[in-house]
């Protein structure tokens, strides 16, 4: 070999040399690039998660205590429901329906308790579900701008966003405002599902209101039964000409039962009631929590899917 070809030869190395050099190099610094990123987008996922568990935490709180604050000015209304529908009038007015129910099988006997009862319960109720709707308002607010914030987050770790600014809406009280703000983002493919609102005023009036009232219906006619066998063929007579004024009924159930049949057996009405409306309080306390912190972790947890899709979004783009 002669001494140029050694020459070349040896030159020939080096520019392999240097350029496997270069390419490890660069190599390492895109993969390192690489793990930084993932680390990054890690830590803000981590972040995020740690945010959603500090606000379902600070919002199963404040539930729990709007619950026992005001649960028992609700136990309160109940009993003093219980004493005005245990009245002697109230009672005269269920036996006369009680046998209306038989003979036509109506429901009369319970829309009347019913109706008593939402009269005497519908104020603590109202502030009750106000109270309760407003912590999940806020509790689903905190998430949405969790979301947003994450997505925000991601997109400005992207290269191919370096040196733009990346703005977001200030309302995001509805699913299509969070949509909007990820299609703003980039995400268009993202997408959160239509949640479906807890209606907390039914779940108090499910839980309280048709609770006592199927309750006090069924004591009344085990109670009243006797008088009411013998009203009901009164009542077919005088309740022809259509309903009769509550004057007329007392009188009709007067004529037919003694004055100690009514009074014993009113009161007794009326201790069974304010009973059954007591023990059954704690219970309706326990279900409508686990109701309202069921609704609230079934939120977090189409945000964590959410969220999981966006980081999975981000990377993808990423690597583009």
């Amino acid at each position: 070999m002669t001494r140029n070809n050694k020459a070349l030869l040896v030159a020939i190395i080096i520019v392999v040399a240097a350029i496997a050099y270069f390419k490890t190099r660069e190599t390492a610094v895109t993969g390192s690039s690489d793990e930084k990123l993932a680390r990054m987008i890690q830590f803000s996922v981590d972040a995020a998660n740690a945010k959603n568990h500090q606000a379902v935490g600070l919002c199963e709180s404040e539930i729990k205590a709007i619950l026992a604050q005001q649960f028992p000015e609700v136990t309160r209304r109940g009993l003093l429901a219980a004493q005005d529908i245990a009245s002697y009038g109230s009672c005269c007015k269920i036996i006369y329906l009680l046998a209306l129910d038989k003979i036509k099988s109506s429901n009369a006997t319970a829309e009347y308790i019913g109706d008593r009862m939402h009269s005497c319960m519908e104020q603590p109720l109202k502030k009750l579900s106000g109270d309760l709707e407003t912590a999940i308002g806020r509790f689903d607010l905190s998430l949405k701008q969790n979301t947003v914030g994450l997505a925000r987050e991601l997109a400005q770790m992207n290269p191919h966003n370096q040196g733009k600014t990346i703005s977001l809406p200030s309302d995001l009280k509805s699913s299509d405002d969070i949509n909007k703000a990820l299609n703003n983002l980039g995400l268009g493919g993202v997408t959160i599902g239509i949640s479906i609102p807890l209606d907390v005023w039914a779940v108090l009036n499910a839980n309280i209101v048709k609770s006592i009232t199927a309750k006090v219906a069924a004591a009344a006619a085990r109670m009243f039964a006797r008088p009411v066998a013998a009203v009901a063929a009164e009542v077919t007579i005088a309740a022809a000409d259509g309903p009769l004024p509550i004057g007329d009924i007392i009188a009709i159930i007067g004529g037919l039962w003694t004055a100690y049949d009514i009074y014993s057996t009113q009161k007794q009405f009326e201790l069974e009631m304010k009973k059954s409306v007591e023990n059954m309080m704690p219970d309706v306390q326990r279900d409508i929590q686990k109701q309202v912190l069921d609704h609230i972790h079934s939120i977090l947890k189409e945000h964590q899917r959410l969220q999981d899709e966006i980081r999975q979004h981000s990377i993808q783009e990423y690597a583009k």
